[in-house]
C-alpha cells in the first residue's frame, strides 16, 4: 500500500476510503464475533441448563413412575384387605350367631339348674322335717317300749343278767338339758369297777362299763348326738358300736343282737335307736354293756352321766 501511494499519490483518498471501510468492516466483524461468542456462550449455558432440566425431568419421571407403581400396589393391597375384611366379617357374623345361640342355651341351662337346686333344697328340707318327725315318734315309742320293758324286766328279773348281781331299774326319763340320756331302760345289773369275771374264765378284772338288762331284743339308744365311728365285733364275737360325741368323748355299746341300720360316718341323734339288746360274745345273758371313754381312757359311765343330769338307778 505504501508503494501504491508513492507511485500514485492521487489514489490516497481511495485508499483512505478503503482503509476506513476495512476498519469499519473489521470493527463490525469484531463486534459480530464478540456477539457470536456471547451467543455461543449463552447457547452453551442454555444447553447446560437444558441438560440439567432434562436430568431433573428424568428424575421427576422416575419418581413419578415409582409413586405410580407404589400407588398401584397400595390399591391392590387395599382391595385385598377389603376382600379379607368382608370374608372375616362373614366369619365373625357366623361366630356371633353361634355365641348368641350358646349364650341363650347357657342361660336356659343356668335357669334350669337354679330351679333344680331349689327343688333339691326343698326336698332336703322336707326330708329333714320328715326324719325329725320320725325320730321324735321313734323316741316316744322307744320311751314307751322301755317303760313296758322295764316293767317286764322287773317281773322277770331272774331271766336276764349281765353277770355281776342285781340292781334297781333304770328310771324312764326324757333326755336331760345337757343333751345326754340313758342308753337303755331296764334293770341295772352291774356297775363300773374291779370284779370277778361272771363267766369264770378271765379272773379278777376291771369291768370297764355298766350292764343294763331289759330283755333280749329291746332297743338301745344313742346316749347323745354324735357320729358313728365303728360297727364291728370284738375279739369275743360281741357286736359293738362306737359313737364319737366330740371333745374326745366316745360311747361304746356291746353284746347287741345286731346294731340298727347305722354305719360309720353317720350322724345320730340323742335317743335314736342304734341297736337291740343281745348276748353275743363273752356274756351270761342278754344285756347291754355300756362304756364311755374320755380322751381314750375309760371312765365310770354312771358318774359321767350323773354329772349331766342322767340317773341310771
Amino acid at each position: 500500500m505504501s508503494a501504491e501511494l508513492f507511485a500514485n499519490p492521487g489514489s490516497a483518498d481511495t485508499w483512505l476510503y478503503r482503509l476506513d471501510v476495512m476498519d469499519r468492516a473489521a470493527g463490525t466483524a469484531d463486534s459480530l464475533y464478540q456477539q457470536a461468542q456471547q451467543d455461543a456462550n449463552t447457547a452453551q449455558s442454555l444447553q447446560a441448563q437444558a441438560e440439567v432440566a432434562r436430568e431433573a425431568l428424568l428424575g421427576l419421571k422416575e419418581a413419578a413412575d415409582a409413586a405410580y407403581q407404589a400407588a398401584v400396589e397400595a390399591s391392590a393391597a387395599a382391595e385385598a384387605a377389603v376382600v379379607r375384611e368382608q370374608e372375616h366379617r362373614v366369619e365373625l357374623n357366623a361366630q356371633l350367631a353361634v355365641l348368641v345361640e350358646n349364650r341363650q342355651a347357657t342361660e336356659d341351662d343356668y335357669q334350669a339348674g337354679q330351679r333344680h337346686r331349689a327343688w333339691l333344697a326343698e326336698q332336703e328340707r322336707l326330708r329333714r322335717e320328715r326324719e325329725a318327725r320320725e325320730r321324735e315318734a321313734a323316741r316316744q315309742r322307744a320311751i314307751e317300749e322301755a317303760r313296758r320293758a322295764a316293767e317286764e324286766a322287773a317281773q322277770n328279773a331272774g331271766n336276764n343278767g349281765g353277770g355281776g348281781g342285781g340292781g334297781g331299774s333304770v328310771p324312764v326319763q326324757p333326755p336331760s338339758s345337757s343333751g345326754w340320756q340313758t342308753p337303755h331302760y331296764g334293770r341295772f345289773t352291774s356297775g363300773y369297777g374291779w370284779r370277778w369275771d361272771p363267766v369264770g374264765s378271765l379272773g379278777y378284772k376291771l369291768h370297764g362299763g355298766i350292764d343294763i338288762a331289759a330283755g333280749c331284743g329291746t332297743p338301745i339308744y344313742a346316749a347323745a348326738a354324735g357320729t358313728v365311728t365303728l360297727r364291728a365285733r370284738d375279739v369275743y364275737g360281741a357286736n359293738m358300736l362306737y359313737i364319737s360325741h366330740g371333745g374326745g368323748v366316745q360311747t361304746e355299746y356291746y353284746h347287741m343282737i345286731r346294731p340298727a341300720s347305722v354305719a360309720p360316718g353317720q350322724r345320730v341323734a340323742a335317743g335314736q335307736v342304734v341297736g337291740y339288746e343281745g348276748a353275743t360274745g363273752h356274756a351270761t345273758g342278754c344285756h347291754l354293756h355300756f362304756q364311755i371313754r374320755v380322751g381314750g381312757s375309760l371312765v365310770n359311765p354312771e358318774s359321767f352321766l350323773g354329772g349331766r343330769g342322767v340317773g341310771l338307778r
